[in-house]
């Protein structure tokens, strides 16, 4: 069965604390746990929405020659998006690419940056053996590290199943822990998200081997007991989801969701039963939801595209209901796939794959705007993310685009390149960007 590719977790998600000591976060989204705001605690920053700090003011203009405060040169292959504890920059490397061959062997390592300098502070070997068979597109490393304030959590894939790595801040692994047996068309690239005193992973392959079906597991994030296992059911035995689960406060409530396979699922993180459900995307999805306080927006996937706005404090299945409140069915051109989406102040940015970068009106759906970048052969797999006001979009080739956050089309800068592609996303503290490549760690900045 011929699918399309959908990498990241778009990789996936951690969360913030409720009521948090002065300097750290304080979010209506927030998990029970400290999150401070001079931390990136993962991939879509500290507001869980892909919106940087309000005092943060980056530069809106560089290339190689010009505002790179340091480049460091990365061994291996990975797509990972860089969790930063403090002075601490965590990523994921393998030394193999991604391969459909299925007798290659190599070697997973988390590794430590210092955020100053660019320099290796700590690697610690998280993995070696033999690899399972993926997608050229991915990498054994696409799954960005979580934080909850004692460990680093890594999600990561063997050729029989998925683990869970608890690392801790000095490198020295406290346990790795499986998943559940795992098989997977493209190869696994689902990150962690954390809930208080859980971590939770989605194991969420297909069912060609007994044993193997989509799941969400939740781990104690202290010892790494499993405190419950909660089956997916799918329509097909071969769908499956890329995307990762995202924990957080929504409609009043914590709640665990994830999109696909086949439906968009709400959990409770403490017990893992279903909250809600609603049909589609699609069979096949990549990307992780975005909120708003009411609110759940989900894009997918294959084989046809789809984005809808859900109600998120419905209960059982809300298909067909009044709590799909729009829903925009393979329009011309196509909605977004891999790349995860981005809310703001009553708008929804969306970045489309195939190159078109777009604003909805959040309460009605309507596309405001968009920029169509197909002619200058763009595409993407990273998701966007804003900071002081601004949304910097950067494609699969290491071009950077710089959009107003607004309701109508006002682009800050383009043509911002550099050498290598970009399939992470951009990360923003200290008035910098803390950026990987496909070759290549920066600290962008004046």
């Amino acid at each position: 069965m011929q699918r399309f590719f959908l990498l990241f977790t778009t990789l996936a998600l951690f969360t913030l604390a409720a009521c948090t000591p002065a300097g750290e976060a304080n979010n209506s989204a927030a998990a029970d746990i400290p999150v401070k705001m001079t931390d990136w605690q993962f991939w879509r920053g500290p507001t869980l929405n892909g919106i940087a700090p309000a005092d943060q003011k980056p530069v809106t203009d560089w290339s190689e020659s010009k505002n790179i405060v340091w480049k460091t040169k990365l061994p291996g292959y990975g797509h990972s998006t860089p969790c930063i504890i403090g002075n601490k920059m965590i990523l994921t490397t393998c030394d193999k690419p991604a391969t459909r061959e299925e007798d290659v062997t190599g070697t997973v390592t988390m590794r430590c940056y210092d955020k100053t300098n660019g320099k290796e502070l700590w690697a610690t070997k998280i993995y070696s053996g033999l690899l399972p068979s993926m997608h050229k597109d991915n990498s054994y490393c696409s799954a960005t590290t979580v934080y909850n304030g004692k460990y680093l959590y890594f999600t990561y894939q063997t050729p029989k199943d998925v683990r869970l790595t608890a690392v801790d801040l000095d490198g020295k692994i406290a346990w790795d822990k499986t998943a559940g047996l795992h098989i997977n068309f493209h190869g696994y690239s689902n990150s962690a998200t954390v809930w208080g005193d859980l971590v939770f992973v989605g194991n969420t392959g297909d069912r060609r081997e007994e044993g193997c079906y989509p799941r969400m597991v939740a781990f104690n994030a202290t010892t790494g007991e499993i405190v419950w296992d909660k089956e997916i059911p799918t329509e097909d035995e071969t769908h499956e989801t890329y995307a990762s689960p995202l924990a957080f406060k929504v409609a009043g409530k914590p709640q665990l969701v994830i999109i696909g396979p086949d439906k968009t699922w709400s959990f409770d993180p403490a017990t893992g039963d279903v909250i809600w459900e609603c049909e589609g995307p699609q069979p096949f999805n990549g990307a992780t939801p975005c909120f708003d306080e009411k609110n759940v927006y989900a894009t997918g996937g294959y084989p046809k595209r789809r984005f809808f706005k859900l109600a998120a404090d419905g209960k059982g299945d809300i298909t067909g209901t009044e709590r799909v409140l729009w829903d925009l069915k393979r329009p011309k051109p196509r909605m977004g796939y891999v790349p995860t989406p981005l809310y703001s102040d009553g708008l929804v940015y969306q970045t489309v794959d195939e190159g078109f970068f777009r604003c909805h009106d959040a309460e009605t759906g309507k596309i405001l705007w968009e920029d169509d970048r197909t002619e200058d052969e763009r595409t993407y797999y990273s998701s966007p993310i804003m900071a002081n006001g601004n949304i910097y979009v950067f494609d699969r080739q290491g071009g950077c685009r710089i959009y107003k956050h607004s309701k109508e089309m006002n682009i800050v800068a383009k043509d911002l390149r550099l050498e290598d592609g970009v399939f992470a996303s951009p990360v923003f503290l200290d008035n910098k960007m803390y950026l990987r490549t496909l070759g290549a760690l920066y600290c962008i900045g004046e």
